[in-house]
């Protein structure tokens, strides 16, 4: 296990890592918290998912805009693929099925795959319609 000030310049990494839209950085900074023994929810959660909190006041704040966005969500899939299959599934109680996608006329899927990513390190099984969704669809399934 890493050492707190490590596992601090880690996360931080992770976080700007999505924050500046660097795929490399945070695909180093998955291995670097792999290597040094981080719970790799811990990484994905207080590292990229902090991130991209981040991403979204910026947002918010009228300082990043789509394009920006797209490129952070970018980079944190680049190091939650390394993280991923490391995940401990957390044992929250009960666990179910979860149906998930966007809706039709609507083919921005960034919050979604958050959301999907959370359930699914969570215990749950997820079934992602993907995006621009009928509403039948999600009824049918």
């Amino acid at each position: 296990m890493a050492d707190e000030a490590r596992k601090k310049e880690i996360l931080e990494k992770l976080r700007n890592g999505v924050i500046q839209y660097d795929e490399d950085a945070c695909k180093e900074g998955a291995n670097e918290a792999l290597e040094a023994g981080l719970d790799a929810n811990e990484a994905i959660f207080d590292g990229l998912v902090s991130g991209m909190e981040e991403v979204g006041r910026l947002f918010e704040a009228q300082e990043y805009f789509v394009p920006e966005i797209l490129m952070c969500a970018d980079a944190l899939y680049a190091g939650l693929d390394i993280l991923k299959p490391h995940c401990k599934q957390m044992d929250l109680g009960v666990k179910g099925s979860v149906v998930i996608g966007t809706v039709e006329g609507d083919v921005h899927d960034i919050g979604k795959n958050l959301v999907k990513m959370m359930f699914d390190v969570a215990g749950f099984h997820v079934y992602d319609l993907g995006r621009d969704v009928p509403l039948d669809k999600f009824v049918d399934e």
